[in-house]
């Protein structure tokens, strides 16, 4: 089983898969905080790196573009969220 993963669906299908083969195994606890350390550090110095003014999906492009680790993990672990929670962050980190 992968607990390394960072997106907690992927720990669960695997937990039950592995039970399914009678595996005796625990499922792992899921992660707080940022699923990848420095998240906010992340983002912040993305939103910083583009024109004033820029609009959200010029923030989403360029997270995707620069840090597609960050975007896969996220999108996996928020699902039909993920573009809420994103437009969240982007909107509540200061460029000052």
């Amino acid at each position: 089983m992968n607990n390394n993963d960072a997106v907690y669906k992927v720990q669960e299908a695997a937990f039950h898969k592995l039970k399914e083969f009678g595996e005796d195994i625990q499922l792992p606890p899921r992660k707080k905080g940022d699923l990848i350390k420095g998240t906010t550090k992340i983002l912040v110095r993305i939103k910083k790196s583009l024109p004033a003014g820029h609009s959200f999906e010029e923030f989403k492009e360029k997270l995707k573009k620069m840090r597609l680790d960050v975007y896969d993990t996220y999108e996996g672990d928020k699902g039909a969220d993920f573009d809420n929670w994103l437009e969240n962050e982007w909107s509540s980190i200061s460029t000052r």
